[in-house]
């Protein structure tokens, strides 16, 4: 690098791939698990016995937290005191989620009142599993929101990674979004007189009239046969 840097560095990543704007951004304000695609090294400057400001005389190794084990060692640092030393960690907010807004039970092609989970630390989604085709998941804002309107009948449990911040954590419904067709039930009739053969009288204002029933049922899509 040829000239020495002046500055303050909290995590330094080394990656045998490029990395695209989006991917920068997204990770520029959180830790790492240390196992990313592409990840050579990866120091985070902290120390699991350190004390913040204490004294650390001999904890002079900087630990890589990816499998490789590239660990790094400080040099030239006095490992007492409130500079030259390990400092305490700044604030990581570990990735939170909300339970579901709600766990609704409804018809297909029917739109869905969109269900929420309020997250914390993450700075984004990743691809949801689970849904019912015609529904789709979004974050803004420290929430994502989940909406659409399901094509499809069925139970469904869902699950949306968390992106950026500290952990691993998934959104999930706490009980499932459950979609389905409604029974109708169709009653039909139909009137049959009698009479003797052998009769030449047919009085049709007579009480042989007889009323038969029939009963079906069958399955209908929300919006059919209402």
């Amino acid at each position: 690098m040829g000239n020495p840097f002046g500055g303050e560095i909290d995590e330094f990543r080394i990656w045998n791939v490029a990395r695209s704007a989006n991917d920068i951004n997204v990770f520029k304000n959180a830790s790492l698990t240390g196992s990313e695609s592409g990840l050579q090294a990866y120091y985070d400057f902290n120390h699991a016995t350190a004390i913040a400001g204490g004294t650390n005389t001999g904890l002079s190794t900087l630990e890589d937290r990816t499998a490789n084990n590239i660990d790094g060692t400080l040099t030239n640092f006095t490992l007492t005191g409130s500079t030259s030393n390990w400092l305490g960690n700044p604030g990581i907010i570990n990735n939170t989620s909300s339970s579901a807004s709600s766990t609704p039970t409804l018809c297909i092609n029917s739109a869905l009142t969109n269900i929420t989970h309020t997250t914390t630390g993450a700075t984004g989604i990743g691809t949801a599993t689970g849904l019912p085709t015609g529904v789709g998941a979004a974050w803004a804002s420290n929430t994502i929101t989940i909406s659409g309107t399901p094509t499809v009948s069925g139970a469904f449990n869902y699950t949306i990674p968390l992106t950026g911040g500290c952990g691993t954590v998934n959104a999930t419904a706490a009980s499932r979004l459950i979609l389905k067709y409604r029974w109708y039930t169709i009653v039909y009739a139909y009137f049959v007189h009698q009479y003797c053969l052998n009769s030449h009288h047919k009085d049709y204002n007579s009480s042989n009239w007889h009323r038969h029933f029939y009963r079906t049922s069958i399955w209908c899509n929300c919006g059919m046969g209402q």
